[in-house]
């Protein structure tokens, strides 16, 4: 079954029209009304984006037939609710697998697969420290990870499509390492970056497939990712043979504290800056791929547009003029500046060999030459704390000239305090 309409083109249709078209199901919930009445709650998607629908007869009987992850062939009408599309499902249809094109209905990351992993492969040649950069590359290189980069980061909330998980902690790690830049004397960079990297590992096997879509695993549900990553990373470093006990469970704080918050997850709050760099920039990279993704969907590239009301943010949106939204093949919305400057071709740089030099190899060596990085200014580099004053000597106060008096103060006083070099501080 073809398909010609996508979610995004549906606020150019009148309410109260009827439409035939193919969706995937992403989300099923059977409920009551006031009055005990059962209807049904659906999340519908496409490449493009997601849409509540309603089922309002035969809610029992449509929930043991409807197949989360399955795509069918729905007839709705559309509708509004509290100044949202929605649609009304009159009856539907399993379409069976090969009568539809999949990349119709999986939304995923805008950069290929190969170009994902040609930046992890740049972003861990950086980190400085060799006990960190090993434990990377054997954490990527595992049969156990493969599934990393298909992923998504959420089943429902920020990027969640093919992809996401590697495309927002590259991003977490791009932000942490330029936060780290801006604050050399206070943070380690390696550690702070190669958290950033793991920090959502335990979504490997937290979510699985289930048909075109993803849902939680029963380890997901009864473990959690935090503790699933944090399990894996224990015993990926413990096959290292020498690695620094300090530093693991110096890494290991960073994932299981990234929540941020006990009733947010987090078995423990941050509790080192590098954590607490963790936790804000992985929720700035959330909120902006959800609220830009929702601005994109609901009024495209119109500059200074207002979206209708944002129930998860509980706001209205303005698209600012310079917001402009770029989209990949599948619909994924990206900027350069998210996800870090672009890299050369796979093929210029693995000559040919690439994907398969990463991440499965044992033997991977990049041959690109990488800019050497900067000394580890948090061992280097002296704290910027300005030399303590010299002291001062109570300077004598004429009764009668108190502006005189006070002048020469202020001079006796300032000269007499230490000058060290100037620092710029910020």
């Amino acid at each position: 079954m073809t398909k010609e309409i996508f979610i995004r083109d549906l606020k150019g249709l009148a309410m109260g029209q009827t439409i035939v078209n193919p969706f995937i199901l992403n989300r099923l919930e059977l409920a009551k009304t006031k009055r005990c009445s059962s209807y049904l709650n659906l999340e519908l998607g496409d490449r493009t984006g997601t849409l509540p629908a309603k089922v309002w007869e035969a809610a029992e009987l449509a929930a043991d037939v409807l197949e989360v992850g399955q795509v069918f062939a729905f007839e709705c009408q559309v509708d509004a609710y509290r100044g949202q599309i929605q649609l009304k499902v009159i009856s539907f249809e399993p379409l069976a697998p090969g009568s539809y094109d999949n990349e119709d209905f999986v939304k995923s990351a805008a950069l290929t697969d190969s170009e994902i992993k040609l930046r992890y492969a740049k972003i861990i040649e950086q980190v400085e420290d060799e006990d960190y950069r090993e434990l990377l590359k054997d954490i990527f290189r595992s049969p156990e990870t493969r599934s990393f980069f298909t992923r998504p980061a959420a089943k429902l909330f920020h990027h969640a499509y093919k992809g996401g998980l590697a495309e927002h902690s590259l991003s977490v790690a791009n932000l942490a390492s330029n936060v780290c830049d801006h604050y050399p004397a206070l943070l380690n960079k390696s550690l702070a970056v190669t958290g950033a990297l793991l920090h959502d590992l335990g979504k490997c096997w937290e979510l699985e497939p289930k048909g075109l879509s993803f849902d939680f695993s029963h380890s997901g549900r009864l473990l959690g990712h935090l503790q699933m990553g944090a399990s894996f990373i224990e015993k990926a470093a413990k096959r290292r043979e020498g690695f620094n006990e300090e530093k693991l469970i110096l890494l290991e704080h960073m994932i299981l504290a990234h929540h941020g918050q006990l009733d947010k997850g987090s078995p423990v709050t941050p509790k080192i800056l590098e954590a607490m760099v963790l936790h804000y920039v992985d929720n700035m990279d959330a909120q902006l791929n959800m609220v830009s993704a929702f601005i994109a969907n609901e009024v495209g590239d119109k500059p200074m547009a207002w979206t209708s009301y944002d129930r998860i943010h509980e706001s209205f949106f303005l698209s600012t003029p310079n917001f402009e939204p770029k989209r990949g093949p599948k619909g994924a919305l990206v900027a350069e500046a998210y996800l870090g400057p672009s890299s050369p071709a796979p093929s210029d740089v693995y000559n040919g060999t690439y994907p398969d030099a990463y991440p499965d190899s044992p033997s991977f060596e990049p041959t690109v030459d990488y800019p050497t990085p900067p000394p580890d200014s948090y061992i280097e580099q002296p704290p910027l704390v300005a030399a303590p004053p010299a002291p001062l000597s109570p300077t004598p106060v004429a009764p009668s000239n108190k502006a005189a008096s006070v002048e020469a103060n202020l001079s006796s006083s300032s000269d007499k305090l230490a000058k060290p070099p100037p620092t710029k501080l910020f």
